[in-house]
């Protein structure tokens, strides 16, 4: 039962991480649902026997079982929450509280992808604030501060697609999979 549960969190964390990277890559509502189901089949077949049991000692075992499971079920109801975000940054759901409207539609991410533009350009000084006027709808460019090299993955993301909506949803993919991974890797 508890392998199953596990496996069943997990199987769960990673359909709507799926889901966005298949948008990322273009595919269309019916694709992305299979993809979604896919996922979830998948991770929950593969882990089923190698997840971690909830096997607690002792009197505490309950306790401690019911815990988990709560924290489990509030990490995956953020993760569709930010996907959902990943996906639609105009629609009502945020990533986080801000203190001030101001900060809530800055994106650095669409700095890399302003700077990598400017540099794929001939810009002479990428570092220009001047050159970060602008949005990239619905988020507001931020300024590029970062090290050129930073600029290398948002280059191989640009190669799969050159919008910077479908860039966005295959770098959320990316990186909430290795996070995925990290995570399997610990617990196992």
């Amino acid at each position: 039962m508890a392998r199953w549960a596990t496996a069943l969190i997990l199987a769960l964390c990673a359909a709507p991480v799926a889901a966005v990277g298949a948008r990322g890559l273009g595919a269309g509502s019916a694709l992305t649902a299979a993809v979604f189901v896919a996922a979830a089949v998948a991770t929950y077949l593969l882990t089923r026997h190698r997840a971690p049991a909830l096997d607690f000692a002792g009197a505490r075992a309950s306790t401690l079982t019911i815990l988990w499971l709560l924290v489990a079920i509030a990490a995956v109801g953020e993760l569709y929450r930010l996907s959902v975000f990943m996906d639609d940054p105009a629609g009502r759901f945020r990533p986080a509280f801000y203190p001030s409207d101001y900060y809530a539609p800055y994106s650095s991410l669409a700095a890399c992808a302003h700077a990598t533009d400017l540099a794929r350009e001939g810009a002479p000084n990428i570092y220009d604030i001047d050159l970060y006027q602008g949005w990239k709808e619905p988020l507001a460019i931020a300024p590029f501060l970062l090290s050129p090299p930073s600029l290398l993955p948002v280059r191989a993301g640009q190669l799969a697609s050159r919008d910077f909506l479908d860039l966005r949803r295959l770098w959320f993919a990316a990186e909430a999979v290795l996070l995925l991974i990290a995570v399997l890797a610990l617990v196992n």
